[in-house]
């Protein structure tokens, strides 16, 4: 039984060393009641080894065999002909061409369109092309006023990926300088990277923050110092 371990007495020991060429682990199984796991173990504890002959007949009798049609069905023979799927069949719920549906991207709910079978492309990219011709590499479609779900070809406008990620950056932490040290957060982050750590200086020891606060204010002033010297 699993979990149960295996007591190997003399006479079983010997029993394997007697029989264990003649009859297969199965077979021993059955007659010691014990596990074809345990059997197997024991055997590589005892140091005993199965002739070559012996292994590689037992190896041949548990392979597939062309020459036993019970192992696979005969070639060109069809067992489910009822079931399968005809050659170029479409499923029931297989979409149109021109449809429209909505997918996330990064957590973004966008517009993809259906261009042909197993081809979707973003709907306002499509929209813009068919007005304005092929995006220029380097370029993205934006929205005016950051609603993806309005397409309108009044509401897109081409701009760079550098713009594109200068407006998708938080304004706040990333490019405020001054929101950056007033942040508790973003100091505590400079004390330690274990998040329960953090935690608990967040609650319960607001000193730490301001200490580190004022030190990284510091640190700033004297670089800043610096280089209105060397300039």
């Amino acid at each position: 039984m699993k979990g149960i371990k295996t007591i190997w007495t003399e006479d079983k020991i010997n029993y394997l060393k007697d029989n264990f060429i003649y009859k297969t682990g199965r077979e021993l199984s059955k007659e010691l009641g014990i596990s074809r796991c345990a059997i197997r173990n024991e055997i590589k504890i005892l140091g005993l080894c199965l002739p070559d002959d012996i292994a590689e007949a037992r190896k041949k009798s548990t392979q597939f065999s062309i020459a036993n049609p019970g192992f696979r069905c005969p070639k060109g023979v069809h067992l489910s002909r009822k079931s399968e799927f005809k050659k170029g069949s479409i499923p029931k719920n297989t979409l149109y061409d021109g449809c429209i549906r909505i997918r996330y991207t990064h957590s973004r709910p966008y517009k993809w369109i259906r261009v042909s079978q197993g081809y979707w492309r973003e709907l306002h990219k499509v929209i813009w092309e068919l007005k304005n011709g092929k995006v220029p590499h380097g370029f993205v479609v934006a929205f005016k006023n950051g609603d993806q779900m309005d397409v309108r070809i009044v509401n897109l406008k081409l701009i760079t990926m550098a713009q594109n990620l200068k407006r998708n950056m938080p304004s706040d932490i990333h490019t405020n300088r001054k929101y950056r040290y007033k942040s508790d957060k973003w100091i505590s982050s400079y004390l330690t990277r274990d998040k329960k750590v953090r935690k608990e200086i967040l609650n319960n020891h607001p000193e730490l923050i301001e200490i580190k606060r004022n030190q990284l204010l510091l640190r700033r002033k004297i670089k800043e110092s610096e280089r209105c010297q060397k300039h």
